[in-house]
């Protein structure tokens, strides 16, 4: 992720031509569509972290790029008076009433102390609290889950606590996508990203479509030693001794060696055989701590 700045950090001319942009994109669809997220486990973070790319793309879209990603606010600093505004300010609105909550990030949500955290949506709950008391400390428009978005410091907010899930994710690999691949490959794909296989069920008469896979990309192929041309190169005399051996004595005829023994194609077929994976858990790309368990579902 790109580094996100401190709006506190910008200059009072920066904070102005920012807040402007974001009153322009504060229609009254884009607030009422706050209420669609879902505020509990790792959706509190996905579905704001989706929420703020709207204001972003509109930010690149009309002159304000230098404000993408969207600077944050954190709480244990003041709010800066250019954000001291509401879009459509009235009783249904009410101005903001704490500018200086200093509701500072509990220690735990701290990185490396928040890689402690096996499951996102666990991490998700243990924050919504803090983050909660934080909209109410600010009061007003802030403290109203319908209209919370209709301030502008709303935004910064939540671009702090998605700076949270972007430090755990850097605790974490994605997981794999194994859906439409055979167990085994599936398996071996799993342990390659230092997870591990968790539990796997079966659906009687589930079918997925077949992804193609190389499957020698998961197996070491034999390593086989010989020597030169009709088997002699590995002789520590060399071939003119075996030649002279050869014409002091005779020997009987026999046939040359076949290519496929000193030469074998190793055959991994046995990769792509059996049930193939139609669910997964967590889901493709979702972060995962290293060595936490992906459980499979299959389709016979």
């Amino acid at each position: 992720m790109a580094h996100r700045a401190d709006l506190n950090s910008l200059t009072a001319a920066q904070r102005t031509q920012l807040v402007n942009l974001m009153l322009n994109y504060l229609t009254d669809a884009v607030v009422a569509d706050h209420v669609n997220i879902i505020h509990s486990g790792v959706e509190l973070f996905t579905g704001h972290r989706a929420y703020i790319l709207g204001m972003e793309n509109y930010l690149t879209a009309n002159g304000g790029g230098a404000f993408v990603p969207l600077p944050f606010w954190n709480s244990a600093s003041p709010i800066p008076a250019e954000f001291n505004v509401v879009k459509n300010q009235g009783p249904a609105r009410p101005p903001l009433v704490n500018l200086n909550p200093n509701v500072p990030k509990p220690p735990q949500f701290e990185y490396p102390a928040l890689c402690d955290y096996d499951d996102p949506a666990q991490l998700g709950n243990d924050i919504n609290g803090w983050h909660g008391s934080v909209h109410c400390a600010i009061g007003g428009t802030m403290c109203s889950l319908p209209v919370a978005s209709a301030a502008p410091i709303f935004w910064c907010w939540h671009s702090f606590v998605d700076h949270i899930y972007w430090d755990w994710q850097r605790c974490t690999v994605p997981c794999p996508d194994v859906i439409g691949c055979s167990l085994e490959i599936g398996k071996r794909k799993v342990r390659a990203t230092g997870l591990k296989v968790g539990p796997i069920t079966s659906v009687p008469g589930c079918t997925v479509t077949e992804r193609y896979e190389d499957p020698s990309r998961y197996a070491q192929p034999p390593n086989h030693a010989h020597g030169g041309e009709g088997g002699n190169g590995g002789h520590p005399h060399g071939a003119e001794h075996m030649a002279s051996l050869a014409g002091s004595r005779k020997r009987p005829e026999r046939p040359e060696p076949s290519h496929e023994f000193l030469h074998p194609t190793p055959d991994y077929s046995y990769l792509t055989r059996g049930p193939r994976i139609v669910a997964q858990y967590p889901a493709p790309s979702v972060p995962i701590k290293p060595g936490c368990a992906v459980s499979l579902t299959i389709g016979n």
